[in-house]
């Protein structure tokens, strides 16, 4: 394997070299006029890296094209003592994998480019050699030296973690292995009350939240490991949160046994954000719904009741929001149970989110729309309260599945209208001048503005009877959004959010023949002409061509970490392209050697009777059979063939 990846390199960077000399390695190297790298050449070369017979290859293992090879093999094969057997098998399966085996390693080869590459290799290499040997030496961690020195190795690894390209950081520290020290290192044992060790532990945790951060083939590789995470502690649980987070196919094949062991955790160690962060992250992944987890969450969420499940519903709970309101003026502290209940209500809004009857209703019967507003329009209430009720209003009230009747036939959600113009007029209190509340712009922002526009967009709203009763309000949030859109310090992606909500006011106005003043009409008109010509301007083709060519080219540097990686990708897909039907052939002909093995031997020979008169197949058969409690892998590889 080795011989044969170094063959690969050496043949790419040959051709590389000659492409792209180094003496013209320079920033000013143009790669336009440089000849391409002839990927058929270097796929011919593979090819017969793999030949056979005599004098074809120098890893060939006989003179007959490996035929006395597979004779000893099938002997071997034939024999009483299973573990000869099950090595003479897995050394059958390897000897016809070899194009499979190649192609799979060579995809994972990373390549030290720069000499900060190679620097940040030694470095990671002496860290984790270190690192393996006071692991395996566990009695040695009771010394205050040793704990100090993998504290700094740890602080090492986490600000690599933090520097340079991190997608490459990653597969480097894949590639070296540096997960599987950080997992052994969880798994040493210590006393509790060890600040230094809770210290280590603390880093060690931070180290693997990097290394699987946006990179689900490390995901992965953590998530086999998931069991040595399910505990009530703190830190595993955002570790878990890295694992799961933005993976669809962990998110979706996810069991029920991981949710009710988070919520189980709620109810017995403490109502702690960090699990509510981890049944939020599974909800949605890649920009999809997982609704069986919105499903499963809901039920768990449901059955666990009220120690899980904290509402401020009754008056003297709704005493205590206040209070905990008043001391959270100048932002919400981590360990606040108000911070807690902000978090349970954004997860339940969660579970609602991209319509789900099911978890609607139930959303609906915890948390009352008469309690939401209650708590939204009150002078006490915060903005962070604001923001998690309202999105709540908006995904299990408004923007749903099934119609909720409550919202379109009373008052309530006009007491909100009434409550959001008042805080848009915050917003923009002075035309000039931003307000220095990100987090009321945020809401403002984020959050009214797709209320609004989902409530006078769901179809649901032509039934509603209170429209036409209300229609001061509407006037009311048509002139506070257009205010906004006046101000020159709203930033240009939230001003088409602005507009679009302006736009589906205006419509609810005029197909429910809801007068406006007029100047409040000329300004709208104004408004919508003058954002119909600046899309226009957008798509015109000159008007892209002429922005294109305001840009400077760039000449790129041929020896740069992006084009060697982009070229070597291009000789992977080739050997894909040209190895296949060999792979393809090596398994056919593998399933011919298992099921006639006679014919390798010579006619009249003890072996080759033996073959014919079953005894290769039942002995195979026999130790399948045993291979199923000890050897699970191999045992399918038998019963693929």
């Amino acid at each position: 394997m080795d011989y044969r990846l170094s063959f690969l390199l050496s043949i790419f960077k040959k051709e590389f070299v000659e492409i792209y000399p180094m003496a013209d390695a320079d920033a000013t190297t143009s790669m336009e006029q440089a000849a391409n790298i002839n990927l058929q050449l270097i796929g011919e070369q593979a090819e017969a890296m793999f030949g056979v017979g005599k004098g074809n290859s120098i890893l060939e293992v006989d003179d007959e094209g490996g035929r006395m090879f597979l004779r000893v093999l099938i002997h071997l094969t034939m024999h009483e003592y299973p573990p000869l057997v099950s090595g003479a098998l897995q050394l059958l399966f390897r000897h016809f994998s070899q194009r499979q085996e190649v192609l799979h390693t060579f995809k994972q080869v990373q390549l030290l480019i720069s000499a900060q590459d190679v620097e940040n290799y030694k470095l990671i290499k002496a860290d984790l050699d270190r690192l393996r040997t006071l692991v395996e030496k566990s009695e040695l961690w009771v010394e205050k030296k040793d704990k100090k020195e993998k504290v700094e190795i740890l602080e090492r690894l986490n600000k690599m973690c933090s520097t340079g390209v991190w997608k490459k950081q990653q597969r480097l520290l894949k590639n070296m292995g540096a997960h599987k020290v950080m997992l052994d290192l969880l798994q040493v044992s210590y006393d509790k009350s060890d600040v230094k060790m809770q210290e280590i532990i603390k880093y060690t945790h931070l180290f693997l939240q990097k290394f699987c951060m946006g990179n689900q083939e490390n995901q992965a590789l953590l998530h086999k490991n998931l069991n040595l995470f399910l505990n009530p502690g703190l830190l595993e649980a955002e570790t878990v949160q890295h694992i799961f987070s933005n993976n669809y196919q962990l998110c979706s094949e996810i069991s029920e046994s991981v949710l009710q062991h988070f919520v189980h955790c709620l109810a017995t160690h403490g109502r702690h954000v960090q699990y509510l962060n981890f049944l939020h992250t599974i909800i949605k992944a890649e920009g999809k719904y997982v609704k069986k987890c919105q499903d499963m969450i809901m039920t768990e969420l449901t059955n666990a009741g009220e120690d899980v499940v904290v509402f401020y519903n009754d008056k003297a709970s709704f005493n205590t929001m206040l209070e905990l309101m008043a001391e959270s003026r100048e932002g919400v502290g981590e360990n606040s149970p108000l911070r807690y209940h902000i978090s349970l209500v954004e997860l339940l809004a969660a579970c609602a989110e991209g319509k789900n009857v099911y978890t609607e209703i139930k959303c609906t019967s915890l948390l009352p729309l008469e309690d939401v507003v209650r708590v939204v329009t009150h002078e006490d209430c915060i903005t962070e309260v604001k923001i998690a009720y309202v999105n709540f209003v908006n995904h299990c009230y408004v923007d749903t599945e099934v119609e909720m009747k409550e919202i379109y036939t009373s008052n309530h959600i006009w007491k909100l209208f009434e409550d959001f113009t008042v805080d848009m007029a915050r917003v923009c209190n002075k035309r000039e001048k931003r307000l220095t509340d990100p987090v009321l712009e945020k809401y403002i922002i984020n959050v009214v503005f797709d209320t609004i526009n989902a409530f006078f967009s769901s179809p649901f709203s032509e039934n509603s009877t209170s429209l036409q009763t209300h229609h001061t309000i509407v006037t009311q949030l048509l002139q506070s959004s257009v205010r906004l859109l006046d101000c020159p310090w709203l930033q240009q992606q939230h001003r088409g959010q602005v507009e679009v909500c302006i736009k589906t006011l205006a419509m609810t106005a005029k197909s429910r023949s809801i007068s406006l003043p007029l100047e409040l009409e000329a300004q709208i008109g104004s408004m919508l002409s003058n954002s119909a010509l600046s899309s226009l301007s957008r798509n015109n083709p000159n008007y892209k061509s002429s922005t294109r060519s305001s840009r400077p080219n760039i000449s790129s540097n041929p020896w740069d970490y992006k084009n060697i990686i982009e070229k070597l990708q291009d000789i992977i897909n080739t050997l894909e392209d040209r190895l296949k039907p060999l792979v393809n052939a090596e398994l056919s002909v593998l399933v011919d050697v298992l099921h006639q093995p006679e014919l390798l031997f010579l006619e009249g020979t003890d072996a080759r009777q033996r073959c014919e008169s079953g005894g290769f197949i039942s002995k195979l058969i026999q130790h399948t059979k045993a291979l199923m409690n000890s050897e699970e892998k191999l045992c399918i590889k038998v019963l693929q063939c």
